[in-house]
């Protein structure tokens, strides 16, 4: 991981709380959409810039339905209040794989499995921040509108605060198995 960490003894370690958040985006677009070395810094400088707030993994089939999505969502508000608190560092503990949130991890590998059970086309897309000039930063990144989201069927959903970076959160919402609707 980039930036800066320390580890102590008792398998902790200690992260930039910026630098973590980019960790987790990162890890995330290289696993599930098997993000280019282009893609991943673009993903970093939408981070580091602040210019999104949520970062979209969708599973998509032929008809362009979706059929799983995995949301990585950043608070800048609640970041820039821990910022100004002075939690600049994270301690993250031995839950954490290769300093990987475990909700992280557990999404991503929900959303990679059903992928590929299902034959889907995995794809990115994302939200803007608050106050930031979509045009301009289209024209910089080259990239474009996402169209508006087609589900496959009914979703359910759940969506998990990552305890120790509280301002990001994952949400996986997936298509309901008939097994799913049983149980009711």
């Amino acid at each position: 991981m980039t930036g800066s960490h320390s580890r102590s003894s008792s398998n902790s370690s200690s992260h930039a709380r910026l630098s973590l958040l980019v960790h987790q985006v990162r890890v995330a677009l290289r696993r599930a959409i098997s993000a280019s070395p282009r893609s991943l810094d673009h993903a970093t400088k939408l981070v580091t810039r602040r210019w999104v707030s949520h970062f979209l993994l969708r599973g998509m089939d032929a008809e362009s339905k979706c059929w799983i999505q995995v949301t990585l969502r950043i608070d800048w508000a609640a970041h820039a209040l821990a910022i100004e608190r002075g939690a600049t560092t994270v301690t993250i503990g031995s839950s954490w794989i290769d300093s990987t949130a475990p909700e992280v991890t557990e999404a991503i590998d929900l959303f990679c499995s059903e992928v590929s059970e299902h034959g889907l086309t995995p794809l990115l897309a994302w939200q803007w921040s608050d106050n930031v000039d979509v045009k301009a930063a289209r024209a910089e990144l080259g990239s474009s509108p996402t169209p508006p989201i087609e589900w496959a069927g009914e979703v359910i959903s759940l969506t998990q605060t990552v305890r120790e970076i509280p301002e990001f959160q994952v949400r996986i919402e997936q298509v309901a198995s008939s097994d799913d609707e049983e149980d009711d």
